[in-house]
C-alpha cells in the first residue's frame, strides 16, 4: 500500500513539475555556459589548501548577497565586507594584512577605480580574486580588469548566479575560457540540482520524504538530514523535523552532530592511514610494538590489520563508567568529584570532573580484558580508545592537532572537531541522549559516548562532531581515492588497501577500520542498499549516523540524526530499516535515470 501511494504521488507531482524543472535546468546550464576564466596569471585559481587560506570577501553595491555568501560558507571560513561605497574600503583596509585571500564580487553595473587600483597594489603579497556579477556588455566595453591577475566573469547576478560564481571560484564547477577551453577542471564538491545527473527530482524527493516522515511520525528520531553526491556533485541535501521533541528549533543544515562511531574511520582510521602511508605504521607488527603496555599480555602479538578488521578476537566493548559509581548509585569520591581540581580536571558535566588519572585505567582494563574464546568477527571499539595515544607517540602532535592540521582544515572541514560545545552555540549542535544512568543531564555539545566522555571528550572511538557538508569533504577525499581539491591527502594505494575486505575467506566482511556490505546480501540484515558495489565501504554511529561511499558507482550517501534522544532505548531507525530503505531508494533512481 505505501509503494502504490508514493507512486501516486511521484505521478501527480511528477508531471505538474516537469516545466518547472526542465526551465531551471535550462537556466543552469545557460549560466554554466557564460562563466568564464578571463585571466589566472599567478594561479591563484584553484584555491588548494584552504587551511592556509585567511580569506576576506568583498561584496560591492548589493544587498542581496546571501546565496553567494552562503555558498562560500559551504566551502571555507572566510570574513565579509559589504562596501557600498568607494570610502566604505576603510573597513577592509583595517584588516587587509589579515589575509592572504581577498574575493571581490561585484554585483552591479559602476566599478570602483580607486578600489581596484588599491586591490592590484596588493597582487603581490595576496591572491585577488575579482568576480564580475555583471552583463557581457558591461564587462567587454570596459578595460578597468586589465591589470587585475585572477578574473572570472559571470553574466549576471540573480540567485543562480551567485551560487555557481561561489562554486567557480572554490573549484566546485569546472571553468573555461571564452573560447569554451577547459582552463580549470573541477576538484571540489559541486552543488547541483537531480535533473542534472538525469534525475526526476520531484520523484527522488517524494520516496525519500515518505520514509522519512514515517521515521518522524513514529518517532523514531526527533529530526535528520540527509546529503547525497554523485561523481562529486551534492544533488540532495534535505533536512527534516527539529532538534527535540518540543518542535521549537528546526533542523538547519549548518546543525553539527555528534558522529559517535563514524569517529572511527573519520578521525582514528584516518590518522593511522596517515602513518602508514609515510611508512611509520606497520599494519602487520604485532600490538605491543606501538602499545608498549601490551607487552606480555594476552593482545602482545596480534597483529593491528586483524584489530583493525575486528578479527582479533577482542571484547566488543567495557563499561569503564561502572567503576566510577557505587553500588548504593552513589559516585566515588576517588574518581569523581563535584569540584573541578588540579586531580579532577576532567569535565563530564557543570559539576561532575574526572581525576585526571583514569585514561590509565581505562588503558589498564584493555589490558587485562580477555579474549573471546571463538576467532572471527566481533565488533570492537577497544583499540580506538588506543590511536589517539599511539598517533600522537608516533607523530610527535596531539592527536586532535594531528587530524585537523592533516586533513580536516585543509579540506575546509573546520566543523569537525572534538568537545564541540566548546567552540560553537549549543543552538547549532544536535542534542543527543538525557543521561538517567552516569552523567545525569541531558547531553548537548559533549560526546555521547561514556568511555570517551572520560577520555576529555577527545578519543578514537567517538567523540567527533561536524556537520554533513563537511564530513561530506573528508568522505569524497576517501571516494576520490586520497585527493581533494587539488592537493593528495592520502594514496591510492593506502585508501584501496584500507577499503578492501581482509577477511572475507572466514566470513568477516570488514576492511581496515571501515565496514563492508555482507558478504552476502540478506534484506534484513544488510545497512546498504543492494545496489552498491562491494568496493563500497562506510561506518554507522552509535548515535544516529551513517555514511557510505562507493567508488564503482561514484555515490556518497550521508545520514544524520539524534534517535537516542532522548533515550537510547529508541531502536525504530533499526526496525523501520530507514537508512537502507533510503539508500536504496537513491539507488534505484540512479539505475532508473540511466535507462532513460
Amino acid at each position: 500500500m505505501r509503494d502504490i501511494i508514493v507512486g501516486f504521488f511521484c505521478f501527480l507531482f511528477g508531471n505538474l513539475a516537469f516545466s518547472q524543472n526542465s526551465s531551471e535546468l535550462l537556466k543552469i546550464t545557460q549560466i554554466k555556459d557564460s562563466i568564464f576564466l578571463i585571466s589566472n596569471e599567478s594561479n591563484r585559481l584553484p584555491i588548494t589548501d584552504l587551511k592556509e587560506s585567511k580569506i576576506a570577501v568583498l561584496h560591492l553595491g548589493n544587498d542581496s548577497t546571501q546565496i553567494f555568501q552562503t555558498r562560500i560558507k559551504d566551502y571555507s571560513i572566510a570574513d565579509h565586507y559589504f562596501l557600498k561605497h568607494e570610502n566604505d574600503i576603510q573597513k577592509f583596509h583595517n584588516n587587509v594584512l589579515s589575509y592572504n585571500v581577498v574575493i571581490v564580487a561585484y554585483y552591479q553595473e559602476g566599478v570602483y577605480q580607486s578600489l581596484l587600483e588599491y586591490l592590484n597594489d596588493w597582487q603581490d603579497q595576496m591572491a585577488i580574486i575579482h568576480v564580475v556579477m555583471q552583463t557581457s556588455e558591461f564587462f567587454n566595453n570596459n578595460n578597468q580588469f586589465d591589470q587585475s591577475e585572477t578574473v572570472i566573469h559571470v553574466n549576471g547576478s540573480s540567485s543562480l548566479h551567485q551560487d555557481l560564481a561561489a562554486q567557480a571560484v572554490f573549484g566546485g564547477i569546472t571553468l573555461k575560457s571564452r573560447k569554451q577551453e577547459v582552463l580549470l577542471a573541477r576538484n571540489r564538491l559541486g552543488f547541483v540540482i537531480p535533473e542534472q545527473l538525469g534525475l526526476n527530482g520531484d520523484s527522488l524527493e517524494i520516496k525519500i520524504d515518505s520514509v522519512v516522515y514515517e521515521g518522524l511520525m513514529k518517532k523514531a528520531f526527533p529530526g535528520c538530514q540527509i546529503l547525497v553526491a554523485k561523481d562529486g556533485n551534492v544533488f540532495f541535501h534535505k533536512t527534516y523535523g527539529y532538534h527535540t521533541y518540543d518542535s521549537i528549533r528546526e533542523v538547519q543544515k549548518q546543525n553539527i552532530y555528534d558522529l559517535a562511531s563514524v569517529t572511527k574511520v573519520t578521525g582514528a582510521t584516518a590518522g593511522i592511514m596517515k602513518l602508514h602511508d609515510a611508512g611509520l605504521f606497520d599494519l602487520d607488527a604485532p600490538a605491543k610494538t606501538y602499545w608498549p603496555h601490551f607487552k606480555l599480555s594476552n593482545k602482545a602479538n596480534l597483529t593491528f590489520r586483524s584489530i583493525l578488521a575486528h578479527n582479533a578476537r577482542l571484547k566488543s566493548w567495557i563499561p569503564y563508567w561502572k567503576s566510577t559509581i557505587r553500588k548504593n548509585g552513589s559516585y566515588k569520591w576517588n574518581t569523581l568529584s563535584n569540584q573541578q581540581s588540579e586531580r579532577f580536571p576532567i569535565q563530564l558535566t557543570e559539576d561532575l570532573y574526572l581525576h585526571k588519572n583514569y585514561k590509565k585505567k581505562i588503558y589498564w582494563k584493555i589490558r587485562k580484558s580477555n579474549l573471546n574464546m571463538n576467532p572471527g568477527y566481533v565488533y570492537s571499539g577497544l583499540s580506538f580508545y588506543l590511536y589517539p595515544e599511539i598517533i600522537k607517540r608516533i607523530s610527535g602532535i596531539e592527536y586532535e592537532s594531528f587530524l585537523k592540521s592533516m586533513f580536516y582544515e585543509p579540506l575546509g572541514a573546520n566543523t569537525l572537531t572534538f568537545n564541540a560545545g566548546k567552540q560553537y552555540s549549543l543552538e547549532e549542535i544536535i542534542p543527543t541522549e538525557i543521561d538517567t544512568f552516569f552523567r545525569k543531564t541531558q547531553l548537548h555539545g559533549v560526546v555521547h559516548d561514556e568511555g570517551a566522555a572520560m577520555m576529555d571528550g577527545v578519543s578514537g572511538n567517538a567523540g567527533l562532531f561536524g556537520t554533513a557538508i563537511d564530513l561530506a569533504k573528508m568522505w569524497q577525499m576517501f571516494l576520490n581515492m586520497g585527493e581533494y581539491g587539488g592537493k593528495r591527502y592520502l594514496s591510492n594505494q593506502t585508501v584501496r588497501k584500507f577499503t578492501t575486505c581482509q577477511y572475507c575467506e572466514e566470513g568477516n566482511r570488514r576492511g581496515l577500520g571501515f565496514d563492508k556490505p555482507l558478504i552476502e546480501y540478506h534484506p534484513d540484515k544488510s545497512s546498504v542498499a543492494e545496489g552498491t558495489s562491494p568496493e563500497s565501504f562506510g561506518h554507522s554511529g552509535y548515535t544516529g549516523t551513517f555514511v557510505w561511499a562507493d567508488p564503482e558507482n561514484n555515490v556518497l550517501f550521508i545520514f544524520l540524526s539524534n534517535r537516542v534522544y532522548p533515550s537510547r532505548d529508541n531502536r525504530l531507525i533499526y526496525q523501520l530499516s530507514i537508512r537502507p530503505r533510503i539508500h536504496s531508494i537513491i539507488y534505484n533512481e540512479l539505475e532508473k535515470a540511466t535507462q532513460e
